[in-house]
């Protein structure tokens, strides 16, 4: 699991890198208002993806002899559903633009939308090199296409193409990483639709779906309301906030959970390996996350100055509570996956109807006081919903409360503190990039201080790992 896990870490890293870059330099060439619109329509998009990709891609990485039979079954049934999909959103789309009264949206909206017939394909590929563990050749296929894509948007929002920038680059990626991963793999194609291996799949998808589209309505109703309710340029500070934070801790949950779900499908008749499986991915999640999450809360300013200019400072206060959610997020993310392996998706969406009725109560209250409540109601909702995942996760993981308490703490407290120390330095009189520097250096040295000195369990896996590998390798010199 060890080099699956380097690998996938490796490969989301470097692709979240290319990300973090290009979306740097189109924030600073494009304005807030533009990327606010890009928010909207991806909200339509990722409508249409949920329904198209119906859960089958985890149904299909959690069966254990899934076969290019079962791949050819989906991708079937997925086209189909596409075609209807896109029908819908392009006889719809001058309603939803009168709706949010925005010059030519229905026409951006048809174009961005044909995006959902290449993700059928890179959504298959995506679940089959999980499943045979060929990380090396998904990332690079994504590395590639995040480059040529974000070269290819910001050649165009140089040129005066605004939205139309963001829009292609989008449609660009998903077509060069599909094309890419099918070079690569040579993969065998059956034209065939089977419908038992549809209907023991569905079984099970079925309900990752419906733990998806409740997930999707919830979190993007915000995004909604504040596109209706305020002007696009606040969604735009909004969702620059968001993505940044997602962006900074998504490349070590990614990782994890991306080499987890096929690792603990193999292992699921065993509740002990699948059990140490799971808090060594929260303890490492945990431990990596954390002081990122309290670093962004802490440099925040500085940050937003520094790489996108002072017109992006309105989305600095979304930034720290987006990244406030990543502290309660990520560990009930895990074992959710953990649910998932172990074919409990009826747990899971168990979990995401307790969660969506503390998200409705929290952003109807929060609807009527501004922006800011809206985007804490996000997080007030998860730390809420931490209860019943730990309850869920002690019956049916055997995962005790202790355990859990043993595997988050230590890296919160540490973490924590490492923000408070840190945080003082913004009173310096000195440019932002004076200040981050020493925010990164007094950071790094008093966050592992503190994990050495009280043996955080992250800590001890991660050095416990390294020596073993270490000593394998002199081995073999």
């Amino acid at each position: 699991m060890l080099k699956s896990t380097i690998l996938a870490f490796i490969g989301i890293l470097s692709t979240q890198a290319t990300n973090f870059i290009v979306s740097v330099l189109l924030a600073r060439v494009l304005l807030p208002e533009q990327f606010g619109q890009v928010a909207l329509l991806s909200i339509f998009v990722a409508f249409c993806d949920i329904f198209v990709e119906g859960g089958f891609s985890t149904a299909l990485i959690q069966k254990k002899d899934a076969d290019e039979k079962d791949f050819s079954t989906v991708a079937f049934f997925s086209f189909g559903i596409a075609v209807i999909c896109y029908a819908l959103l392009f006889f719809s789309a001058e309603y939803i633009s009168s709706y949010f009264s925005i010059e030519h949206f229905s026409n951006k909206l048809r174009i961005i939308g044909v995006i959902i017939f290449p993700r059928i394909v890179l959504s298959l590929q995506t679940a089959s090199c999980k499943k045979r563990f060929e990380y090396a050749k998904l990332y690079s296929a994504i590395f590639c296409g995040n480059i040529l894509s974000g070269i290819l948007a910001l050649l165009l929002a140089r040129n005066g193409f605004g939205v139309f920038a963001l829009i292609y680059q989008r449609i660009a990626n998903t077509v060069i990483v599909s094309l890419i991963i099918l070079c690569l793999s040579s993969p065998r194609f059956l034209f065939v639709f089977d419908k038992e291996r549809f209907q023991s799949l569905f079984g099970f998808g079925w309900r990752i779906f419906f733990t998806d589209f409740m997930r999707f309505c919830f979190e993007n109703v915000r995004t909604v309301i504040i596109g209706k309710k305020y002007e696009l340029e606040s969604l735009g500070y909004y969702d620059r906030g968001k993505a940044y934070a997602n962006l900074a801790t998504t490349s070590i949950s990614s990782t994890i959970t991306a080499v987890m779900l096929p690792y603990l499908s193999k292992v699921q008749d065993s509740p002990q390996e699948s059990k140490q499986l799971l808090r060594n991915a929260i303890q490492v999640t945990t431990f990596i996350v954390y002081p990122l999450i309290f670093g962004m809360i802490a440099c925040g300013k500085s940050l937003i100055i520094l790489l996108l200019t002072e017109k992006w400072l309105p989305s600095v206060v979304f930034l720290q509570i987006f990244a406030l959610y990543g502290l309660w997020a990520k560990p009930q993310i895990i074992c959710q996956e953990a649910l998932k392996a172990k074919g409990l998706s009826k747990k899971t969406l168990e979990i995401e109807i307790i969660r969506k009725i503390i998200e409705v109560i929290s952003l109807v209250i929060s609807v009527y006081i501004g922006m800011k409540a809206i985007a804490f109601s996000t997080s007030f909702a998860c730390i809420l919903s931490w209860f019943p995942v730990a309850m869920i996760a002690k019956k049916h993981l055997n995962y005790q409360y202790r355990e859990q308490c043993y595997d988050c703490l230590p890296s919160l407290l540490i973490s924590f503190l490492m923000g408070i120390c840190i945080y003082f330095f913004n009173k310096l009189n000195c440019s932002s990039i004076i200040i981050i520097i020493i925010q990164v250096l007094v950071g790094v040295s008093v966050f592992f201080a503190l994990a050495v000195t009280f043996k955080v369990p992250g800590y001890s896996y991660l050095s416990g790992r390294f020596i073993e590998f270490v000593m394998k390798y002199k081995a073999k010199q």
